[in-house]
C-alpha cells in the first residue's frame, strides 16, 4: 500500500524552515492575567489635603518578541531545535477607562477631581502598573515558563521537529 510509505517518511527540519517559522510572526502571547489595583492619591494645596481613591480593573498579556529568539542549533538528523529564549515581555496592558472608579475619600474643603485631573491620575496609575509588572520577579518566572510552552507548541507545528530544547544564554 503506497499511502503507508508516505506517512512513515520523516520530514527533515532545516535551519531555513525554523527561521521561516520564527519570522512568520513578530510576537507570541503566552498568557493573559486579570488585574485589579487600588491606590490612594494624595495632593495638597492651600485648601488642605485631598485623598482620592482610584480602583482599576483590566488585563495584561505577557509573551515574547520572536525576533529576539536565538536559534542556537538545528539537529536535522534527530529533529531537535536548540533555542535561547528572550526575556518575557509585556505585550499589552488593557485598563478600560470606563471601568476605572475614582472617588474622593477625604478633603472637606476640596472639590472632587476634574475630568482632566482624573485622566492624568489614570495615566500615572497605568504607568505605575506597567512598571510593577515589568519588574515583578514572579511574573517574569511565569513568563519564562509560559514562553517556553508557547514557543515549543509553535515550533512543534513544523514537520520533522521531535523536540525543542531551551538553552540558557550562559551556556
Amino acid at each position: 500500500d503506497w499511502s503507508s510509505d508516505v506517512c512513515s517518511s520523516d520530514l527533515t527540519v532545516t535551519e531555513e524552515i525554523v527561521l521561516g517559522k520564527l519570522t512568520s510572526q513578530s510576537e507570541l502571547v503566552s498568557f493573559e492575567q486579570p488585574l485589579h489595583e487600588k491606590a490612594i492619591h494624595k495632593d495638597d494645596n492651600w485648601l488642605g489635603e485631598r485623598h482620592t481613591e482610584i480602583v482599576v480593573s483590566g488585563t495584561y498579556k505577557m509573551g515574547m518578541d520572536i525576533s529576539e529568539v536565538k536559534l542556537k542549533h538545528v539537529d536535522s538528523v534527530n529533529g531537535f531545535i536548540y533555542i535561547e529564549l528572550p526575556e518575557p515581555k509585556l505585550i499589552s496592558l488593557e485598563i478600560p477607562y470606563d471601568k476605572v472608579y475614582i472617588h474622593k475619600e477625604k478633603g472637606a474643603l476640596r472639590k472632587k477631581m476634574s475630568e482632566s485631573e482624573q485622566k492624568e491620575l489614570y495615566k500615572i496609575v497605568e504607568d505605575d502598573i506597567r512598571k510593577q509588572i515589568k519588574k515583578d520577579k514572579e511574573i517574569k518566572k511565569q513568563g519564562n515558563t509560559f514562553n517556553e510552552l508557547a514557543l515549543r507548541n509553535f515550533l512543534m507545528e513544523i514537520g520533522g521537529v521531535k523536540e525543542v530544547i531551551f538553552k540558557d544564554g550562559a551556556e
